[in-house]
């Protein structure tokens, strides 16, 4: 019985140790001497929201635990229009560009980063070569529009809510209705503010422009601090989030009208 019993346990060492022996010699994924890389930038895409936050993934850890606060210049990464990036390790892996309120991203802007290859983890190991990333804003849309009151049968005002702030001249210019039984004739429109609206707004910087964008409550009001080009002060425009729109000349009755943007 004793010798059977031997005679299994050795069978059984046999039989484990080389699976065993196999794994022991599998390399890890992104050990070595492989380069450095960056699995995941967000935000990325088109259309997303103007948030406070960027983020750099790593595929491996790159900083230490303890100070994670870090420097512009301690970062090799360049963003245009130039954000007041508070850089910060959320962990060993993940760098982030904290945004305050007053330097959140943009809308209907884009972003173009550069990570560049002098990132290091601590044992040197680099990013084969620069990265490069970008991704655009919530731009500019139409949510809704709805009549607010006739002038006469064919002068309607319409009510026009964007999506954020857009200037009058541009919706002058990208907003028209179309006469349908009239060979689609386009009929151009009338721009002014919706004289309801009176709410004060609030002055929140744009980075990397000579104005200030004043906010609050659907209005909006641009506010050029350079000069002109004869040296008088800069002109003011406003941008509004409700625009109130009219045919410039009364539409024919009993035509279809659709509004185009």
């Amino acid at each position: 019985m004793r010798c059977r019993d031997t005679l299994f346990l050795v069978g059984l060492i046999i039989i484990l140790l080389p699976p065993f022996m196999n794994h022991a010699i599998t390399p890890t994924a992104g050990a070595g001497s492989s380069s450095l890389r960056i699995v995941r930038i967000t935000p990325e895409g088109v259309d997303v929201p103007p948030g406070r936050q960027i983020v750099f993934q790593f595929d491996r850890p790159v900083v230490p635990v303890g100070r994670m606060q870090r420097s512009d210049s301690e970062i090799p990464i360049s963003i245009s229009p130039k954000l007041d990036c508070q850089w910060r390790w959320i962990n060993t892996s993940a760098l982030t560009c904290q945004l305050n309120e007053k330097s959140a991203l943009s809308p209907a802007t884009r972003y173009d980063l550069v990570v560049k290859a002098d990132i290091r983890t601590q044992d040197g190991t680099a990013l084969s070569h620069p990265v490069r990333h970008s991704f655009t804003t919530e731009r500019p849309i139409v949510k809704y529009a709805q009549f607010k009151t006739w002038k006469s049968p064919g002068t309607p005002f319409i009510r026009v809510n964007f999506n954020q702030p857009v200037f009058q001249d541009s919706v002058a210019q990208h907003l028209y209705m179309r006469l349908a039984d009239a060979n689609d004739q386009s009929v151009l429109l009338n721009v002014i503010p919706d004289p309801d609206l009176r709410d004060t707004p609030l002055i929140l910087p744009v980075p990397g422009e000579k104005y200030s964008l004043i906010t609050k409550a659907g209005r909006s009001l641009i506010r050029e601090k350079a000069a002109g080009e004869d040296g008088q002060p800069g002109r003011e425009t406003e941008a509004r989030k409700v625009w109130l729109i009219s045919p410039q000349n009364e539409l024919p009755l009993n035509v279809k009208v659709d509004l185009i943007v």
